[in-house]
């Protein structure tokens, strides 16, 4: 699975937007232990301001300090679980996604050594858990939800937005966007 993972990162080249200032990032952490992948979560703590309690991966918000994306992501995660950035093998990028608070978030797909044990930072993580990935691969476990606006039927898909995305502000809450059409689409 591993290896099937390693090539479609390697044929993937995602679109970049570069022009947000406002970016964070995520790193996706992958573990085998036993020949079995594993995904590596956190909960984050019921004390932040924003999604708080959340199932998340490690990551966070863009500092001045950091040089690009990557830097960010691997930082946000030594700071969150105690992940030193030289035991991360990155393999990949995945798309960016343009967060509900208008964050441009860049996540990276990492191999991490199997015996390596988290010091969750308590003030941001309540919990450090890792999921097997076959979870998420059984299409019983998961739907896919699509949102359609009646605004324009030609609208652009949250891929499109993320990439033509300016910095301009229109909140999710807004008029505009608050009646769209919601459904559920099983895979």
């Amino acid at each position: 699975m591993l290896n099937k993972i390693r090539q479609g990162l390697a044929d993937h080249h995602p679109l970049i937007n570069s022009q947000i200032q406002k970016r964070a990032s995520v790193l996706i952490p992958l573990l085998e232990v036993e020949g079995e992948l594993f995904v590596m979560l956190t909960q984050r703590s019921e004390q932040l301001r924003s999604h708080a309690g959340q199932v998340s991966f490690p990551g966070g918000k863009q500092d001045l300090q950091d040089a690009n994306s990557l830097e960010t992501a691997l930082r946000e995660t030594h700071e969150e679980i105690g992940l030193p950035p030289e035991k991360v093998e990155i393999i990949g990028k995945l798309d960016q996604i343009l967060s509900l608070h208008y964050y441009l978030v860049t996540p990276f797909v990492a191999l991490i050594p199997e015996d390596f044990v988290p010091i969750p930072n308590e003030d941001e993580i309540e919990a450090v858990f890792k999921v097997p990935l076959s979870f998420f691969m059984n299409s019983e476990r998961h739907w896919t939800e699509e949102y359609k606006t009646p605004i324009h039927p030609d609208s652009p898909t949250w891929m499109e937005r993320t990439l033509d995305y300016s910095g301009e502000e229109l909140p999710f809450d807004s008029k505009a966007l608050r009646h769209f059409e919601k459904r559920k689409v099983h895979r």
